[in-house]
């Protein structure tokens, strides 16, 4: 546990590297809120993964049901960063990820020990799952900001934002059968310089490298999708796709592709 002016969970030290919890204030707020991160540091040559990590990596779950008087946990994922993994493409984290996360205390005026049972994957020359058990308790009294709080700021404004709050667009996606590509129109508020996207693909599909075409303030985004036959197409389906340009923070937004 860290001092009481820069509240922490211990760290959980492994092989990859360590995971602990930190709080960007010392307590709840008038609503009975506090903004903590879950932190993980990764040693060179390591990473971890994304909520849809792609064909070979393992994404990390988060149980809370050990904490007591915590309502509810908000975690945010930061947007990742596109690997290639002998050909297949994963999304991750390399060197630290911190996830953002509100926890909403049941009884605003008691105490509250947020308690988390993490599992997650970790790679190097192979992957593995591992998992930590974290815990820090949370004052009750005090909603002085932490040296942690603009560390996870920092993550926070790595979370995609909504379409509406975002000023780069997705404007339409569909699927192109000759090709066997997703195509994806993407607009910003000025020239575009290095956009990427990343479509969070059912279970029967993996998607390769995408081309990249710029046009001014517009790109279009060409990602090659191989389709397990049993598992239908991708036209008509609703799924959601993480879109970002160089220098600009990430938008994500549900989309039905089109054909």
């Amino acid at each position: 546990m860290g001092a009481a002016a820069e509240p922490s969970s211990d760290w959980v030290r492994a092989e990859y590297g360590q995971v602990r919890l930190i709080a960007a204030s010392e307590g709840l707020n008038d609503n009975g809120q506090v903004i903590i991160g879950v932190q993980m540091r990764l040693f060179k040559g390591w990473k971890t993964y994304w909520r849809t990590p792609g064909e070979t990596g393992i994404p990390a779950s988060f149980d809370w049901s050990g904490s007591q008087n915590v309502a509810n946990a908000d975690l945010r994922w930061p947007a990742p960063t596109r690997f290639d993994e002998y050909g297949s493409q994963a999304f991750g984290y390399k060197t630290e990820v911190i996830f953002p996360v509100t926890i909403q205390a049941q009884d605003k005026g008691g105490p509250v020990m947020v308690a988390l049972d993490l599992q997650f994957g970790v790679c190097r020359d192979i992957c593995m799952p591992v998992e930590a058990q974290l815990t820090m308790p949370v004052n009750q009294t005090s909603t002085t900001e932490t040296p942690h709080a603009r560390h996870i700021a920092r993550f926070e404004r790595k979370v995609p934002l909504s379409s509406a709050d975002s000023p780069i667009q997705i404007e339409r996606a569909r699927y192109d059968s000759k090709s066997e590509r997703v195509i994806v129109d993407l607009s910003g508020p000025d020239k575009m310089i290095a956009p990427d996207v990343v479509l969070e693909l059912p279970a029967g599909f993996a998607q390769q490298a995408p081309t990249v075409k710029l046009e001014g303030d517009h790109a279009t985004v060409e990602i090659p999708v191989l389709i397990d036959p049993s598992e239908g197409g991708l036209v008509g389906r609703a799924i959601s796709i993480v879109a970002w340009d160089k220098g600009r923070r990430a938008v994500e937004k549900l989309v039905t592709i089109a054909p």
